[in-house]
Order: C-alpha cells, then structure tokens, then sequence
C-alpha cells in the first residue's frame, strides 16, 4: 500500500511540474507574479536541509551498537565522497573546457565594477571554512 502512496506522491509532482510549465509557457507574465511562492518554495526546501543531515548522522550513528563498523562505515562514506567529488570536478572541468561559457560575452564597465570581488587571502578562506556554531552555519545554508 506503502508504494501506492509514493507512487501517487510522485505523480503529484509531475503534474505540478507540468502545470508550471505551462504557465510559464502561456502565460509568462502570470508565471512571473507567481515567483514569490517559487522563492517560498525553495526558502522551505533549503531551511529543511541541515536538520534533515543531522538527523540522519544522528540516527544512522545511533544505530550502530559496534563503533567499529560504524568506523569503518564512515572511512567508506569519506572515501566514497572524495572519489565521486574528484569526477564530478572532473566531468564539470572538462565541460567548461568544451563548452567555454561566458566566451563572447562583453560587460560594460558598470557591470565590471560591481563584479569586483575583495581579493581573500589563505587564512581568511581557511578560517571561513569553520563555522562559528552548527546553527549560524545551518541558518546561512552552509551545511557542508
């Protein structure tokens, strides 16, 4: 029954998909006063990130009553995260290379300037990279 449910949860998707791009396709102007609920949308979907993490780190930890496969658990997860991040650096370098985004394209000075970013040095980024509680980096979406 279970799998009924998820299957019909996921058709509602769709077809909320389907609707939006209809208006956005017929309707334009209507699809674009309809951006704050978007926002609304994504806003709720990001504030729901951190928690969930921490209650699947917590609970998957709890879980476990050998510390040693959860030990080994965790190298697995670290080893597995570094191979899949390396190829994705990998696959996205390697389609900037083909695709050259940006190549062309001429900014006027005005948009030059506001692009202008504060040079950081090493220490600054190496700090930045520690938050200062779990909760100031939950709230700013930092949760990696």
């Amino acid at each position: 029954m279970a799998k009924k449910k998820n299957n019909r949860l996921t058709l509602y998707i769709f077809i909320g998909m389907g609707i939006g791009l209809f208006i956005g396709a017929v309707f334009p102007h209507l699809g674009a006063q309809l951006r704050p609920l978007s926002m609304i949308f994504i806003r709720l979907i990001k504030s729901i990130i951190a928690p969930l993490i921490f209650a699947t780190i917590v609970v998957g930890i709890a879980g476990h009553s050998d510390l040693k496969a959860v030990g080994r658990m965790g190298f697995r997860a670290l080893v597995y995260w570094e191979i899949v991040t390396t190829l994705a650096l990998f696959i996205g370098l390697g389609f900037v290379n083909v695709i050259k985004p940006g190549v062309g394209v001429e900014l006027k000075a005005a948009d030059v300037a506001q692009l202008a970013a504060k040079p950081q040095k090493f220490t600054e980024v190496l700090v930045h990279i520690f938050p200062q509680s779990f909760f100031q980096a939950a709230a700013e979406g930092e949760v990696l």
